[in-house]
């Protein structure tokens, strides 16, 4: 990805008009949610469309019991369908008694199709992957002190 910006643009936000919607939220008392971008398949991979979405929460979540936790940011997760990392962005500022914003980046598929044989880890990678790629970017977008505490590269190992 470029320095600030990914122009992954298709039925959604560029990445950097995403951060910046998010940075106005945060700015208010309102919690919400958005869409980054769409990634549509070539070929015949099974899922035509994924979705990456950010949402702007007070807490963590309660994994699914099929996700794998992944040592990232304050919370990850992943499945063979679904990837995602929450973060808390503090920002560098240092306000007195600011608390940090949970963020939390989703990487869905939107194409309902069972579990493919001998391939789950290999997904659920894949889907870890894209959801830190696309958390780390939005984490240094909204300038959160130390990237969030999120690692370089992805940690796939639960």
């Amino acid at each position: 990805m470029g320095a600030k910006r990914a122009d992954v643009v298709q039925g959604g936000l560029a990445l950097a008009d995403a951060v910046e919607e998010l940075d106005q939220r945060r700015q208010s008392t309102t919690r919400g949610h958005g869409e980054i971008c769409r990634i549509y398949a070539s070929g015949t991979s099974g899922v035509d469309e994924l979705t990456i979405s950010w949402h702007l929460t007070d807490k963590v979540r309660t994994p699914a019991p099929d996700f794998i936790k992944l040592p990232m940011g304050e919370q990850a997760g992943a499945a063979w369908d679904t990837g995602y990392v929450i973060f808390a962005c503090a920002d560098d500022t240092g306000a007195p008694g600011a608390s940090p914003d949970h963020v939390g980046v989703f990487v869905e598929s939107n194409t309902p199709v069972p579990e493919p044989l001998g391939e789950a880890k290999a997904l659920r990678n894949a889907y870890a992957t894209m959801a830190h790629s696309f958390a780390l970017s939005m984490a240094k977008g909204l300038g959160c002190a130390d990237s969030a505490g999120l690692p370089a590269k992805p940690v796939l190992i639960p």
